[in-house]
């Protein structure tokens, strides 16, 4: 039996193509035929159950339970499908399952549906490439996993009208049918709307308050430098963490094997991406003076030894920056999901195993000048099921389609949850002496099928580990005050072409100027030719999807 209370698929490497591609990806069509719906998301419903731990009233800071309901609650009073078979499109993150007739947790969930599911199930290394072939083909399933994010085929299939807009289901007061749906987090809901149009059920992921690194606070005591309270009290932390191990040991140690740059990017008060100004106009976060002074905070740091000599290559890696921060605990700080840290199989909890006397906790970074930094808000999604066009008649299968996502959506101390998350017991998990469901290593089998948009990933569960369960609450309660990204919701088509070149270009110009092989006036070039290369069109496409928002996207 494996010893993981929290099993959960996050996304644990956001590639900066990725951070490009947020929130883009279209070809084909206008944005105009997008978001014809009420431009609103679901009304948010009340919770259902009582977290154990819940000491901000901050809607973005997510609840703590340490326990499981003993007798979990019925969060769906009735079988949600009619009897028919159901086909899906599924993206997958482990082996495949076993087949109908041999998987008993199959059959079980056709029982609990009533349904029969025929599910086309995608390896993730393998989403892209299977989702253009399913949107070549013209017959999309009943319902479909799209990441936009991910695939340029998925964006397109919305932009193109072969997604149905399902605002006249979910939208305000109409989600009272839907209970469990709305209770998924809003943030989830509004990122993943295009042009004021709900196309998706989202997969909520982490806390909104977006991305905050581990940093060996042990490091930081024992050096006399923690509780950093402006960017030059982080400048000599970092710097101290570099010039000798904290640990005392001849190892070489260094602060940082990654660029950091989103951390410095928020101590100096650059815009998540782009900022909007009042005209309605947007300016990217390189155009701005606070992205030149956190660029040039970068250079000093490099001077300092604070980075790995290897990071313009290890910035991408995670595996190997995971290694250095837990395996040979070469660095000091290091940027994982927020809630995954925490897990008994994230970097907090495995560099506790290698290092008991190991004390890693989240970096909350302060403002540059003394005051409070930003933080950047993620999307609070990961993909979603989306349910073709083609049902746009038939609002009777509409809506025996969203009460099955209804069910797979209940929340935390359901007894629809414990299923959905955890499988059978007995088989994929037994209880432990508190009641609470311990994985079995058939577990893998669970998501294989039911992955599609749980709330998991949006709470904080962790029963045996009480303090790190309050440790990570903390961490988002004192984090910065959240700062959306404007075209979070938008669409542009040069966006998506231009992703890989203006990626390349961001990636070598801010290698070059950090590592002192371009001056800091080099930024000049930079902009001009990110602007030439895409960057005015795209702007141009946000600014045109931004208008046509309902109240003009305010």
């Amino acid at each position: 039996m494996t010893d993981q209370t929290h099993p959960q698929i996050r996304r644990r490497v956001v590639l900066s193509a990725a951070v490009l591609l947020s929130g883009t990806a279209c070809s084909g069509g206008k944005t105009s035929k997008l978001g014809q719906g009420a431009g609103q998301p679901p009304k948010a419903l009340p919770p259902v159950s009582v977290p154990d731990m819940h000491a901000s009233a901050d809607p973005n800071v997510p609840p703590a339970y340490l326990r499981y309901p003993a007798a979990p609650f019925k969060s769906v009073k009735a079988k949600p499908g009619d009897g028919s078979t159901v086909d899906t499109f599924q993206v997958l993150f482990y082996p495949p399952p076993q087949a109908r007739g041999q998987n008993p947790l199959w059959q079980q969930l056709e029982t609990r549906l009533g349904v029969r599911i025929n599910p086309n199930l995608v390896t993730s290394d393998l989403y892209d490439q299977k989702m253009a072939t399913l949107a070549a083909s013209g017959h999309l399933p009943d319902l479909m996993f799209l990441n936009r994010n991910d695939s340029a085929s998925a964006g397109r299939l919305i932009q193109n009208g072969a997604i149905l807009d399902l605002s006249p289901y979910l939208s305000g007061d109409a989600v009272n049918d839907y209970p469990n749906l709305g209770r998924l987090p809003t943030q989830a809901w509004t990122s993943s709307m295009v042009n004021g149009g709900i196309y998706v059920v989202p997969r909520p992921l982490d806390p909104v308050t977006g991305s905050v690194g581990l940093y060996r606070k042990d490091w930081a005591r024992a050096l006399g430098v923690d509780d950093p309270k402006n960017a030059d009290d982080v400048y000599a932390m970092l710097t101290a963490f570099a010039k000798r191990h904290p640990a005392g040991n001849a190892t070489v140690s260094w602060a940082l094997g990654a660029w950091q740059q989103q951390m410095f990017n928020q101590m100096f008060g650059a815009p998540h991406g782009w900022r909007r100004n009042d005209d309605g106009t947007l300016t990217k976060d390189l155009e701005t003076k606070e992205f030149e002074n956190a660029l040039d905070f970068m250079r000093r740091l490099w001077s300092g030894g604070v980075y790995h000599p290897d990071t313009a290559t290890l910035n991408n890696q995670y595996q190997k920056l995971r290694t250095l921060f837990v395996g040979s605990q070469q660095i000091g700080m290091f940027l994982e999901g927020y809630i995954s840290q925490f897990d008994t199989t994230g970097a907090r909890g495995l560099l506790q195993q290698t290092n008991p006397k190991a004390d890693a906790r989240p970096f909350v970074p302060p403002g540059h000048d003394g005051g409070k930094a930003t933080s950047y808000a993620s999307s609070g999604y990961f993909g979603g099921m989306g349910i073709p066009n083609s049902l746009k008649n038939d609002s009777a299968r509409v809506r025996m389609l969203l009460r099955l996502l209804d069910y797979y959506a209940a929340p935390f101390g359901s007894e629809e949850y414990l299923f959905m998350n955890y499988g059978q017991d007995g088989r994929h998990y037994k209880r432990d002496e508190h009641g609470n469901p311990r994985t079995t290593d058939k577990w893998s089998e669970v998501l294989a099928l039911t992955y599609m948009c749980q709330p998991m990933d949006a709470t904080l569960y962790f029963p045996s580990q009480i303090q790190d369960a309050l440790i990570a609450q903390q961490g988002i309660q004192t984090a910065m005050p959240v700062q959306p990204d404007p075209t979070r919701q938008l669409y542009s088509r040069a966006a998506l072409t231009q992703a890989g070149t203006l990626n390349q270009l961001n990636e070598d110009y801010l290698a070059d100027i950090v590592t002192g092989r371009k001056p800091l006036t080099a930024i000049d070039e930079w902009r001009d030719q990110w602007r030439s290369r895409g960057g005015d069109t795209i702007r141009k496409e946000y600014e045109s999807a931004l208008r046509s928002l309902p109240g003009g996207g305010r």
